[in-house]
């Protein structure tokens, strides 16, 4: 409450960090029990599919600071759920900290969720004040789903503002927690002066509180939620070994108490699988030291011979068994067993009806439409949700994609920028990717009138390829075409100046040859909507098999002078019958079982798909099959015969896609689209239903 400005931005590269990690294990811990989540998602509504005003979280911060606990459980709950908006109520006595933690949590901007700070400064001079922020948040009619006070008590005693600030906030806040609400109280584990050590204290304090009412319990350590008549000034303790950029390989650990106190109800709900069989830590430290008094200063007092278990995990219902938990990709672990390619699976819709769906191994994303561009947020719902649904374009039928076995989804895209910034949900769900990156310079021609600028364009391609590396990032020019103005030398001369751009940026360039005369539609468009064709000359957009041939030595040369430059640019072309592997010119497969191998060969799960054609469901207590060294033919079947692309399920509409390209294959009008943009909504099964 004292520091100056300046100690203020030291303790943002200090405590921040600590503050973040020990609330991100601590409501990691949390969340990943299901008999809590359950209860708050149905606490908040979270089971509809539409967003409801009571769809959000309350949060209440006492004694915030620079909000390094807030990020840290913001980050947990944005990991599981998808509520509308977060409320936070942060009290602090320090303007200066009040201010950077608004300045941080406004950064911190969720996909789907609205972010709605509410900082107060109120300084606690005497014990009233505590008393009076709980009055303050009780007048707003506010119930919250998780009221904090991190490291808060300590400057209390400290002042000698309050002899037990640990049970006075316990008693004043607890009555605003909703019925799945939960209060942390956590504190430092040093020794105050004329106080004695801050655990026994905290411990003593609690369980007072937790005998003297029947209302209100400790969750967690869940030893003193098993035994609230205990009474006992434990000397309970965490280390949370955290490293700092600037500290190197150097851990910096932070030794923190704490209880999480809830309702009865649903501390019972939670522990009533929980079992003593064994000594129940309640700190590591003097329990694994040569010097440890067993039963006294490591472990709870009611502990039993046995197992050792963590009393601070709440997720082992034993000494020994842990919970089967669902992760984010919806796998559960099974015995061992191999499934089909495209196997057919059980989902519960966002209705709550029970529906069949096809749980594909790799996801296109998408030949039909740019989903990066144009649909990043209904993507990562869907993806939060499960499953998506897809239309067959011609006979309309409607097919469920369930994401329970994706391992790796291909993104097709001329301007990935607004995915981008959510690229690392996926990086958390353990899910794979790269990108087919169509970076064509047709701005003279009109050709692709909605794409952002070249310039732009070219920027963020080598944004992209730094992010993820070169290797992910595929080049396309493509298609090629022609235009009157616009031949083989001029189209030469367009590749060889933004591959300069990009030069060192990726590590293969893809094009192929416009076909005109085999869609009417894209013989209707270049007439329409250019103004350089006519119907009898919009066959001149494609080229000749000389003029093919002609290209090819182009590029030829194109790829010696990069060479010479020190950038070796491998050249495929994209479904084309035609042999240009006498150019060194290969035939590409966009989806491509080599490239994700590479790439992403230390995936034995995946490797053994890419190399059987089976998903692997690994037995934890059995071997894991071993990989066949020739790997299956997994040409996918629904593709043209000149595609050399292996299985996956592409989640993508025709006419969605508002880039309005008028060499799309995939858009009948631009008229079409718009009409179906007006149809799209995020928070919808498919693209457009």
């Amino acid at each position: 409450m004292d520091l100056s400005d300046e100690e203020i931005k030291v303790y943002l590269g200090t405590y921040f960090p600590r503050s973040y990690c020990e609330m991100f294990c601590i409501a990691g811990n949390l969340f990943r029990n299901e008999s809590y989540l359950s209860s708050l998602k149905s606490d908040l509504s979270l089971l509809k599919t539409d967003h409801t005003p009571d769809n959000e979280i309350n949060i209440l911060d006492i004694g915030c600071g620079t909000g390094g606990e807030i990020v840290g459980l913001l980050d947990v709950i944005c990991k599981y759920l998808i509520p509308a908006r977060i409320n936070i109520y942060a009290f602090d006595g320090h303007q200066t900290a009040l201010k950077r933690m608004k300045q941080i949590v406004d950064n911190f901007q969720p996909i789907f969720t609205e972010i709605n700070v509410k900082p107060k400064l109120h300084e606690i001079q005497t014990e009233v004040d505590i008393h009076s922020i709980a009055e303050e948040a009780r007048d707003a009619k506010v119930k919250f789903n998780f009221i904090l006070c991190c490291k808060m008590c300590c400057e209390l005693i400290k002042k000698h503002i309050s002899y037990i600030p640990y049970s006075s906030v316990a008693y004043s806040f607890s009555e605003l927690l909703k019925p799945s609400g939960l209060l942390l109280i956590l504190d430092v584990t040093t020794k105050m002066e004329n106080y004695g050590w801050l655990p026994t204290a905290l411990n003593w304090q609690l369980s007072l509180f937790d005998f003297r009412q029947n209302v209100f319990g400790t969750l967690i350590p869940k030893s003193c939620g098993k035994h609230p008549e205990c009474g006992c000034s434990c000397y309970t303790k965490q280390v949370f070994s955290i490293r700092h950029t600037h500290l190197g390989d150097s851990p910096d650990l932070s030794k923190v108490c704490y209880r999480i106190i809830c309702r009865n109800s649903l501390r019972d709900k939670i522990l009533q699988n929980f079992v003593v069989n064994g000594p129940q830590i309640i700190n590591q430290e003097r329990y694994y030291s040569p010097q440890k008094e067993f039963w006294r200063d490591g472990a709870c007092q009611y502990s039993v011979p046995g197992s050792d278990a963590d009393a601070f995990n709440i997720n082992l219902t034993t000494a020994e068994t842990p919970w089967l938990l669902n992760v984010p990709t919806g796998r559960i672990l099974e015995s061992s067993r191999t499934r089909s390619a495209m196997e057919m699976v059980q989902i519960t819709t966002d209705s709550g009806e029970t529906a069949e769906a096809i749980a594909p191994v790799i996801i296109s994303a998408s030949r039909s439409t740019d989903i990066p561009a144009f649909y990043a947020k209904w993507f990562f719902y869907r993806l939060s949700r499960g499953y998506c649904v897809w239309y067959h374009p011609f006979s309309r039928r409607k097919v469920y994609v369930s994401f329970r076995n994706t391992r790796v989804i291909v993104f097709w895209t001329k301007n990935p920028k607004p995915m981008m910034p959510y690229l690392h949900i996926l990086d958390e769900m353990g899910i794979h990717y790269y990108f087919q990156f169509t970076l064509n310079d047709y701005e003279a021609e009109g050709f692709e009138p909605c794409v952002p600028s070249l310039a732009s364009r070219i920027e963020t391609f080598r944004e992209l390829s730094s992010m993820i590396g070169r290797s992910r990032v595929i080049w396309r020019f493509d298609p090629l075409l022609f235009a009157p103005d616009l031949c083989v030398r001029q189209l030469l001369n367009k590749i060889w100046h933004v591959g300069n751009a990009i030069r060192g940026y990726t590590k293969k360039l893809v094009f192929s040859f416009v076909d005109v005369s085999c869609y009417r539609k894209v013989q209707n468009n270049l007439i329409r909507e250019t103004g350089l064709f006519s119907k009898d000359t919009v066959s001149q957009a494609e080229l000749s098999h000389a003029e093919i041939y002609e290209t090819a030595s182009g590029l030829v040369k194109i790829r010696e002078a990069w060479a010479e430059q020190g950038w070796n640019v491998r050249m495929a072309t994209c479904t084309e019958t035609i042999d240009l592997e006498s150019f060194g010119i290969e035939h590409n497969s966009c989806i491509d079982a080599d490239l994700i191998e590479r790439l992403f060969g230390n995936d034995r799960e995946l490797v053994y798909f890419l190399h059987t054609g089976k998903h692997l469901e690994p037995d934890l207590f059995g071997p894991v099959p071993e990989i066949p060294p020739e790997r299956k033919n997994l040409k996918d079947s629904g593709q043209s015969e000149a595609c050399g692309c292996i299985l996956s399920k592409d989640i993508g509409m025709c006419n969605t896609c508002r880039h309005l390209c008028v060499y799309c294959y995939a858009n009948t009008s631009k008229e079409l689209v718009e009409l179906n943009k007006n149809r799209h909504s995020w928070e919808k099964e498919s693209i457009i239903d």
